[in-house]
This record gives C-alpha cells, sequence and structure tokens, in this order.
C-alpha cells in the first residue's frame, strides 16, 4: 500500500492548482516544491495549503482526497482539522466570558448538567486551567479514546474516572498536554448553554464566518477518505464524547475565512474578531522556555527566539508534566507566532499566523504520519520563508 500511495502522490502532482493571479508568484516558488518534497517523502494522497501574504490568499491543491475514486483534492474538500478543535472550543470560553454566563475562574463543577459525585478536584478545576493544558488532567484516559463514540459504555468509564480522579499537582502550576480537559470543557459549556457542541460551535463561529461546509458534523460529500500512518483506509467517527479536543471538521474554501480571523483581518464579523484576540493572549507562560499558551493556541515571542529552532521539533512529543507562570493580565504579543497543529487517525493539520508580519498558513493533509514533528516543521518553514 505504501508504495502505491507514494506513486499516486508523485503522478497526481499535476492537479496543483491555486488562487494566485501570477502563475509564477514568489509564493508559487516555495510552496510547490515544498509540498512536492513533504508529500512524497511520506507518501500523502492529497492536501491543501491557505498562504495569506501581502495582502492577498493564496490557495493550492495536492494530490487526492480519495485514492479508490481518485478525485482530485479542490477548494471543496473536508479534511479533519484534529486538535485545531481546540481553538473553536477556546473560542466558545470567550464568548462565554464575553456574555457574562461563564468565567475564567468558573469551576468546573457548576457547568455540568451531572456530575454530583465527581471528585472534589474534578468539580473545582476552574475553566482557565482546562482551556490552557495547565488542570493536571491527563493527556487522554487509558479506557476512553481521544475519539470514543458517545454511548452509555464510554460515558460510565468517564464518570468512573471522574469520581475518583485527584490532582497531581496544583492546578495552574504544570503544563501537561490534556485532550481530555478540552473534552471536558466541551462537554460543560455545551451543557451549561443547554445546545449540543455541534450546535454551539456552528452557532457561535461556524455561521458568523460563513463556514458553511465544517463542523463537528459534515456531508459525507466531499468529505476526504483518511489514511493511517501505514496506509490504511481510516474511518472516524462524526463527533465522539470527547468532541471539543480534536472532531472539527472543514472545508478547504471555510478554512480561508478562519484562517483570516485568526490573523485578526478586517473583513471579519467584530465579535469574532474580539473573541479571537482574547483566545490567542498568552494565559501563562513555561517558566523555562520562551513559549506561552493561550486559550488552545501556543504562542511563541519571537524578540529572542533563535527562529531555526522552531523548525527543528523532534519526531515524537514527551508530553512530561512542564512549570508555568500565570500571566496577569493576560497580553497579546504582536511579534510572535500563534500556531496550532492537529492530527486524527487519518488526517493531520496546521494553522500558524505571525501577526506583525500579517502572514498566515493553513496545512491540511489526508494521511496520519508517524513523525510528529514533520508537519509542524514543514509548515513553519514555509510560513517564516514567506519573507
Amino acid at each position: 500500500m505504501n508504495k502505491i500511495l507514494k506513486l499516486l502522490s508523485i503522478g497526481l502532482f499535476c492537479l496543483i492548482s491555486h488562487a494566485a493571479i501570477a502563475n509564477s508568484s514568489p509564493v508559487d516558488l516555495i510552496v510547490k516544491p515544498a509540498m512536492t518534497q513533504f508529500m512524497n517523502q511520506y507518501a500523502i494522497p492529497g492536501a491543501a495549503v491557505l498562504i495569506y501574504h501581502d495582502g492577498h490568499m493564496y490557495a493550492y491543491y495536492f494530490g487526492v482526497s480519495n485514492l479508490k475514486s481518485n478525485t482530485p483534492v479542490t477548494g471543496q474538500t473536508i479534511f479533519e482539522l484534529g486538535s485545531i478543535t481546540k481553538t473553536f472550543t477556546g473560542l466558545l470560553l470567550a464568548e462565554g466570558i464575553q456574555s457574562g454566563s461563564v468565567k475564567l475562574s468558573t469551576p468546573l463543577g457548576s457547568l455540568l448538567r451531572t456530575g454530583q459525585n465527581y471528585s472534589t478536584d474534578i468539580r473545582r478545576i476552574p475553566l482557565l486551567d482546562l482551556a490552557t493544558h495547565t488542570s493536571s488532567l491527563p493527556d487522554n484516559v487509558s479506557n476512553i479514546a481521544y475519539n470514543a463514540p458517545a454511548n452509555s459504555q464510554t460515558q460510565a468509564r468517564l464518570n468512573r474516572f471522574l469520581n475518583g480522579w485527584h490532582a497531581p499537582y496544583p492546578m495552574g502550576s504544570r503544563e501537561i498536554y490534556s485532550n481530555f480537559a478540552f473534552g471536558l470543557l466541551g462537554i460543560a459549556l455545551a451543557d451549561h448553554a443547554h445546545k449540543s457542541l455541534a450546535q454551539l460551535m456552528k452557532n457561535t463561529i461556524l455561521l458568523p464566518l460563513g463556514m458553511k461546509n465544517s463542523g463537528l458534523f459534515v456531508p459525507v460529500q466531499n468529505y476526504a477518505e483518511g489514511y493511517s500512518a501505514d496506509g490504511k483506509p481510516v474511518t472516524s467517527p462524526q463527533v465522539g464524547l470527547l468532541a471539543g479536543a480534536w472532531a472539527m471538521k472543514a472545508s478547504v474554501n471555510d478554512m480561508q475565512a478562519y484562517l483570516k480571523a485568526a490573523m485578526l483581518l478586517p473583513g471579519t464579523p467584530p465579535n469574532i474578531l474580539t473573541l479571537m484576540k482574547s483566545t490567542q493572549m498568552g494565559y501563562f507562560r513555561y517558566a523555562d522556555y520562551p513559549l506561552q499558551n493561550g486559550l488552545g493556541w501556543q504562542i511563541t515571542p519571537l524578540a529572542n527566539v533563535d527562529i531555526s529552532s522552531l523548525m527543528q521539533v523532534g519526531a515524537h512529543y514527551n508530553h512530561v508534566p512542564m512549570a508555568m507562570v500565570r500571566i496577569d493580565p493576560p497580553v497579546f504579543v504582536q511579534n510572535s507566532l500563534i500556531d496550532k497543529t492537529g492530527t486524527t487517525d487519518g488526517f493531520r493539520a496546521y494553522i500558524g499566523v505571525l501577526p506583525e508580519r500579517q502572514d498566515g498558513i493553513v496545512i491540511m493533509i489526508n494521511r496520519s504520519i508517524a513523525n510528529s514533528g514533520a508537519m509542524l516543521n514543514q509548515a513553519r518553514k514555509i510560513l517564516f520563508a514567506l519573507d
């Protein structure tokens, strides 16, 4: 299967197209060879790249969305965003704060419809700590997959965990990257609003941005086939129990609107701009590294950073507890890299913006490559090469 994928990915680059006016712009000369090499190296069937640079949006489509049907990637193709979903959930939290329905200090237990028997530590987790990976909750729970279906069995497992969990560190003192925490945040915000998380996402974010072909539920038509790291077709559940951490899907065209919003560009609905900027502020900083955590976003202030080091992330992430310091009041750093990666069993995605330079990028691929740092490094190389 790997050989077939590689041959197809090489042979289908004739399908590349883009939205730039010029046929050989400087952006073309950066994106096309970089993506060709990247897709060949990892036998990626299809990809889409969005670039915002010098006041223009460029869209590039590579390869196929489905190897069996040989369907080319287009602007209508829908990809899974994985953990980029966390930035959407962060926006929901920001909207709740803006409307006055919740505060950053609101404890988790006050929002959940059920949970009288949940442990004291679960009930007292502030929403801020859920949204910044500082709650001390684990990345995932051993008997609950990140994309576990929402059924009585998984709900029972969830309840058992929540009933007995005790925080290993004081809340707000350590960063432990946690899909589980964002899954709980999504559940809590939906419970508090008395709506499904899918409807809350749609009403608060997707409809205002005109993202009509995106959501936790999407039509099968134009939905790309995902492929695992070993090249096998993968089918993801549409939503799942912990959807706020991973389950957003979006068309390439819709992600243009989200990229513009992430860059805080004029033309974005004013309320979304306000919410987005609040998610991109630093609420915690690493004690020993020049990194900050926003509400779903990672923020790297660039003033004293070796840019080349940002493109040398290792093949595997080590999710070890990292000492954190609260930033109070939170700050927005104009000269920074604000970005987020995402992965599911069959997809990888990345979004990154440089506010001071007014540059931004989205990359979506329909293969979950094993090298965790490869997508991040490739996307950042392209983004920083724009200038």
